[in-house]
């Protein structure tokens, strides 16, 4: 029954929750033995005739009268089948941000002012931070949660068709009537280099009202991945919720400028590139004062993602600094990098490595991305990810042992 009502919400692209359990009424008379076991709800039939018998002989005795109706409490024989899916009560990851349509437009040489190009390749593809990082996390083997609202449009259809099979709770994800799904046109030069674009639609419609209304979705979750293309005060609410709920923050800044101080004393890591970190600090002198105004503004750990050069990383809270070199590999799309980066930096700390190996491993996966065209498409899996570290660099996956 539930397998014949999640093909029916699939195809008319409904999400069917994974909050459903199985079970089955069965005669009370007999007990029948299944397997694998389902819990069954008895019908009490013996009991419902001895009511009906006992009620007939006392109407015949009284000659009429009123009876008493036949009540019965449900009771299940068991909970074999009946209770909190596996992946839900495991530790999990919330992702609060955008959800696009990524459509690409391939050049020998970025357009700029003053020149037009040309040209005769483009693709489309499922899109947008909060997506990608929900779908790179599933991949590397966790559970992922995404929270984002989408249009009630074709591209929405897409993106719930391409996010099926996929680990991850999708009650998060908000179709809203009369607007139109986001859209990001990127713009990508033949040595890997991209311009992006975004058209915000849907995302703007993730209010806090949206995710107050999705907090038990927060329960046991480890970690909140958030970025800065909804609506800042729907990422103060995520943020209160985390840190009643002691759920590590962590930010992706991204299509934005300088950012309140309330919600940066709520982050425990941001990531943002080299020019978003001059964009939230904008009159820092160099790199190091900047990314030391960051955490003095009570944000535990900062890493600066600089492309080509790697990344930097100062933490107050895991007591660290240090540069990591980026892989040379020949690059394809940049586009994804931060995404890839973040999806792995998460999942391995989560796995029990220390936040510089992470960086590391994430560093490894950000080279992956690259080499192929699109987000969500080129995200590594788990398998394919150590395959490529045991070749690079096999000493990274000796975790410690604590």
């Amino acid at each position: 029954m539930t397998i014949h009502l999640c093909r029916k919400g699939k195809k008319v692209r409904t999400h069917i929750s994974n909050l459903i359990s199985d079970g089955s009424l069965i005669d009370d008379y007999e007990l029948p033995q299944t397997y694998p076991p389902i819990s069954a709800i008895p019908v009490p039939h013996t009991e419902c005739g001895r009511h009906a018998l006992t009620s007939l002989v006392k109407i015949v005795e009284a000659k009429g009268g009123k009876t008493k109706p036949f009540t019965a409490l449900p009771v299940l024989t068991g909970l074999s089948s009946v209770g909190v899916p596996y992946l839900f009560s495991s530790q999990k990851v919330i992702v609060v941000g955008s959800t696009n349509m990524d459509r690409y437009l391939n050049f020998d040489q970025l357009p700029h002012t003053g020149k037009a190009v040309r040209t005769a390749s483009s693709a489309t593809y499922p899109g947008g931070k909060c997506l990608n990082q929900s779908v790179g996390l599933s991949r590397l083997g966790h559970f992922s949660v995404p929270i984002s609202c989408m249009g009630d449009d074709v591209d929405a259809d897409t993106i719930f068709d391409y996010l099926h099979g996929y680990t991850m709770d999708k009650t998060g994800l908000k179709r809203c009537r009369n607007e139109q799904t986001g859209q990001a046109y990127i713009f990508v030069q033949q040595d890997g280099n991209s311009m992006i674009s975004i058209m915000s639609g849907a995302n703007n419609a993730l209010t806090p009202q949206i995710i107050a209304l999705n907090e038990e979705l927060f329960a046991n979750a480890r970690c909140c991945l958030m970025q800065t293309e909804v609506p800042t005060e729907t990422l103060l609410t995520a943020c209160e919720i985390c840190k009643a709920k002691h759920i590590r923050t962590v930010l992706k800044p991204s299509a934005c400028s300088v950012l309140p101080d309330k919600l940066l004393s709520m982050i425990d890591m941001i990531i943002p590139n080299h020019s978003e970190l001059f964009e939230i600090v904008p009159d820092a002198a160099d790199i190091n004062e900047a990314v030391d105004r960051l955490l003095d503004s009570g944000i535990g750990t900062v890493i600066v993602t600089l492309g080509a050069d790697g990344s930097y990383i100062k933490s107050r809270e895991f007591g660290c600094e240090c540069r990591i070199p980026a892989r040379d590999i020949i690059s394809i799309d940049s586009s994804g990098a931060c995404d890839a980066f973040i999806s792995a930096l998460v999942s391995y700390m989560m796995y029990g490595y220390d936040l510089v190996t992470s960086a590391k491993i994430a560093t490894c996966s950000a080279a992956l991305e690259v080499t192929r065209q699109g987000t969500t498409s080129s995200l590594p899996d788990r398998h394919t990810l150590e395959a490529y570290i045991h070749q690079v660099e096999p000493e990274l996956l000796n975790k410690p042992i604590s």
